[in-house]
């Protein structure tokens, strides 16, 4: 009776390596106090890949050409959804902030008021592209002319600047993203829009003035 076992494939041998290898480094890396992990050959990265497709299923998006590791879809959803809500908070941070800082003060706090003007426009142009929402250049067209604000005119601007940000905020589309209205997500584009660029144009100003107060 022969008792000889079948040579392992070739291939189930090399899927084997890449394991053993892959759990050796892993452990080097822990271990190594933040020492990055080694360079995966092409072969490796995939035998990764195919195995991720077949234990975890669709969660797992194809390996582009060039990237290390597959993107797990649902942990990229997940951090848009979480980003999204930081950004929408610390635009609403900022404005309350500034708009604390004016009504308190008898002169206009220009150093302020730049600072938390840049830092809504920040948070601003990141929702539009985590929500995905068209730019229309709807308010820039309408804005034209109000690069230059006197300080009446800021005032008023920052109330308007205000507002924009409230009514962002109450927007129903940031608080169950899973329902699609066309309305709110219009609404929360055009708002979007108007505090980006009224933002910029507050914050322009602002840096005008200032200078102009120094002289």
């Amino acid at each position: 009776m022969n008792t000889d076992r079948p040579e392992p494939s070739p291939i189930i041998l090399a899927a084997l390596a890449a394991t053993l290898f892959l759990l050796s480094a892993s452990s080097l890396w822990a271990q190594g106090a933040g020492s990055p992990p080694p360079l995966l050959t092409e072969r490796e990265r995939t035998l990764n890949a195919e195995r991720d497709m077949r234990t975890r299923g669709p969660d797992i998006e194809p390996s582009r050409r060039y990237s290390r590791f597959p993107v797990n879809a649902r942990a990229l959803r997940m951090a848009t959804a979480a980003e999204i809500k930081k950004d929408a908070e610390r635009i609403q941070f900022f404005n309350a902030e500034m708009m604390r800082s004016v009504s308190s003060s008898a002169t206009p706090d220009y150093d302020g008021i730049v600072k938390a003007t840049g830092k809504i426009k920040k948070h601003a142009r990141r929702l539009m592209s985590n929500l995905r929402l068209p730019w229309i250049e709807q308010a820039a067209k309408s804005s034209k002319g109000q690069e230059h604000l006197n300080d009446k005119e800021l005032a008023a601007s920052l109330t308007k600047l205000d507002a924009l940000v409230k009514n962002f905020g109450a927007n129903p589309m940031l608080v169950n993203r899973n329902v699609v209205d066309v309305q709110q997500a219009s609404n929360a584009g055009r708002d979007l829009e108007d505090i980006i660029v009224l933002s910029d144009h507050i914050r322009k100003s602002a840096k005008r003035l200032r200078q102009s107060a120094r002289q």
